[in-house]
């Protein structure tokens, strides 16, 4: 080998090779030179290199200065000088040889570290983690590749390059767009380039936690508190060496975006608010980025949510809501000692955070299996707080169900509660009761969850379609001569409802059945020869030989109540006879009102789920 000084030297007295030792817990390859010494200088000096076998790029050289007084060697020729004993660490100690002053001398205790190339690990494309390429480091940014942080100011290099900030700036505490700091933005998952990263018409800093808050990056929130959970996570190292630097990651599972707890400081613990979003599930992991301990990180760690490392159903803070922890790798500790093993990495635990919803059924008769209560921030068709229909003497359920689905079995006290108009008593927490309604009319049933602030509702109309059939009605009604002219009309008018509903709406729409009815009782009306009390009687059975034929009971609800608006929709002509045109501008005019009753699911049935709503797609309640 060549020695790096300009003076000769003589091939060392002895070799040692060893292929099995340990340098800091880390397997290695040594190689000792013991006792070289200088022709002219008559000094000895021993010096071996260490070459790590997990980074074979990098490579320790130690020195040992091996004269004696009488100029014999001080070391055995078999010793091996910093693998097998290692004396000062990996300072830089050197000094000046006497009579040299122009050359400089590794002298003893000096331990140099050589890399090769940049010192980057040729099996990892971002040896320091930042996010940012090695590659692109060094030959784009100019960035230290082995600094988590080149700037020293705990933002990771490859956060700034993604918007636009050179790596090596110092901006952690600079304002960002929109009044935050740019270490705020980070530990957010912001974009500081703008106030309002999710576009939900709210500033970032105006959603982050202020007892409580919002999520800044998920516009699913629309910005408001009451639609999320918040969570207090904290992450650091609170042991006695306080050497190493931690981050937790919070990513939504849907988007792929991450928030942080960062540590500014190495033994330090960092704890931060965050407000998940209700409906939605997170993962949490934490990240080691660095420590200051001379000997090498010892990876200890704490990590906690609300203050607890106890995993299961929790509360959110303020009052927000339950959210529920998966921790298979028992990440929750309040001290983990690592003992120079990360045990944190690739590890990492499921936050779910349940948004409650009403899941009706019917399970008996004929009616819709399995029909869901659709729950949403924005009322809309087959949204929350829904119409629906069943008739007497049948079952109708309605499940608790969360989404995220979780294990709902250890619920605090009262944290779900019932109230039937009805009266039946449901016990508190139950998460399904299956109704059966003897009496008509409509009938409410709230569901209250008192921990997070809301309630949902269900309105149930049991329809009264009397206790005869319409041609047993019809038959009693012309019992009476003085009623043939009457019932005779009635019958016609239907006729043509059903011949201009067809001419209208050749396709089978809610709108063509709430037409088709509205404009039979109108016709119906709007005729003096057609008695009142004839159409009310003969269209309530109408729909009592629906159910006997086995229809749903919606549909029932639904012609019942489009029957009593047409019957408001009066129009006669000069000859006191139906005016066939106004009674169908008025239906025409009055639909985008919401003045009719349809399915939800636009117009089709098979799609509404049971779910009855007003013609302009509004609720009833």
């Amino acid at each position: 080998m060549t020695h790096p000084l300009p003076y000769p030297y003589t091939v060392a007295s002895a070799i040692r090779v060893n292929s099995s030792l340990m340098w800091d817990g880390r397997p290695c390859s040594v190689i000792s030179f013991l006792n070289m010494y200088t022709a002219n200088l008559q000094t000895r000096v021993s010096f071996e290199v260490i070459i790590e076998q997990a980074r074979p790029n990098t490579v320790h050289v130690g020195y040992i200065d091996v004269r004696t007084s009488n100029g014999n060697p001080s070391i055995p020729g078999g010793y091996y000088i910093g693998a097998g004993n290692k004396r000062t660490g990996c300072d830089l100690r050197a000094s000046w040889h006497m009579g040299m002053p122009s050359m400089f001398y590794p002298t003893n205790g000096t331990w140099i570290t050589f890399h090769i190339g940049t010192g980057t690990d040729p099996l990892n494309p971002d040896t320091d983690g930042d996010g940012l390429p090695d590659g692109d480091e060094v030959n784009v940014w100019g960035s230290d590749p082995l600094k988590y942080s080149t700037a020293g100011d705990w933002l990771p290099d490859g956060w700034k390059a993604q918007y636009g900030i050179h790596p090596t700036n110092n901006v952690a505490n600079r304002p960002a767009v929109g009044g935050m700091t740019h270490f705020q933005k980070y530990c957010h998952g912001c974009d500081p380039r703008v106030a309002d990263t999710d576009g939900d018409g709210v500033n970032d800093i105006d959603e982050i936690p202020k007892s409580p808050g919002s999520d800044p990056t998920d516009p699913m929130d629309g910005g408001n508190p009451t639609n999320c959970v918040t969570v207090k996570f904290t992450v650091g190292d609170p042991s006695s060496s306080q050497s190493e630097r931690w981050e937790l990651d919070l990513t939504d599972l849907a988007t792929g975006i991450t928030r942080h707890v960062a540590n500014q400081g190495y033994g330090t613990v960092t704890s931060l608010e965050h407000s998940l979003v209700k409906g939605k599930t997170y993962s949490y992991a934490i990240r080691w980025t660095g420590t200051n301990r001379p000997e090498g990180p010892d990876y200890d760690w704490q990590c906690l949510i609300n203050d607890s490392a106890v995993p299961g159903l929790r509360q959110g803070l303020y009052g927000t809501g339950l959210f529920f922890i998966e921790d298979p790798d028992s990440l929750l500790n309040v001290l983990f000692n690592g003992d120079d093993i990360n045990f944190a990495l690739n590890r990492k635990g499921i936050i779910h955070v349940p948004k409650f919803e009403l899941k009706v059924s019917h399970p008996m008769g004929n009616s819709p299996f399995g029909s869901p209560a659709k729950y949403h921030w924005t009322p809309n068709k087959g949204s929350a707080d829904n119409l629906f229909s069943t008739w007497t003497g049948e079952q109708f359920k309605i499940d608790v169900v969360t989404i995220p689905q979780i294990d709902l079995a250890n619920l605090p006290n009262n944290a779900i509660t019932w109230t039937a108009s009805s009266g039946e008593v449901i016990p508190n927490n139950s998460l399904s009761h299956t109704f059966t309604w003897s009496s008509t009319g409509v009938k409410t049933i709230t569901v209250n969850f008192p921990l997070w602030g809301f309630s949902r509702t269900v309105h149930v109309d049991v329809p009264n379609v009397g206790i005869l059939g319409e041609n047993a009605v019809i038959a009693s009604l012309l019992l009476d001569p003085l009623n043939v002219v009457s019932v005779g009309l009635i019958g016609t008018y239907a006729q043509t409802a059903i011949s201009n509903a067809n001419d209208i709406y050749p396709v089978a729409v809610s709108e063509k059945d709430a037409f088709r009815h509205a404009y039979w009782n109108a016709l119906c009306v709007s005729s003096v020869l057609v008695n009142p009390f004839h159409v009310l009687s003969i269209t309530t059975a109408h729909e009592f030989t629906n159910r006997a034929d086995g229809q749903q009971a919606f549909n029932s609800t639904m012609d019942l109540y489009n029957n009593a608006v047409g019957r408001t929709m009066v129009h006669m002509n000069l000859l006191l006879a139906p005016d066939v045109e106004a009674i169908a501008m008025d239906f025409i005019q009055k639909f985008p009102s919401g003045a009719f009753m349809v399915w939800a699911g636009e117009g089709s049935e098979n799609a509404s789920e049971g779910i009855l709503i007003k013609s302009n797609y509004g609720k009833f309640y």
